[in-house]
């Protein structure tokens, strides 16, 4: 049992840092979706 206890370790540690980097991808993507939407807006005001 003491040498499963790393392994499970190391798989959550490694999900975690999955999970973490997709919602920040995510959050990127919204930003830059928010930008475009914002800049189309003042291009047709002008």
């Amino acid at each position: 049992m003491d040498a499963v206890q790393p392994l499970v370790s190391a798989a959550l540690i490694a999900t975690i840092a999955l999970f973490t980097f997709a919602n920040l991808e995510l959050a990127l993507t919204e930003i830059r979706g928010d930008l475009r939407a914002a800049r189309a807006t003042a291009r047709t005001r002008r």
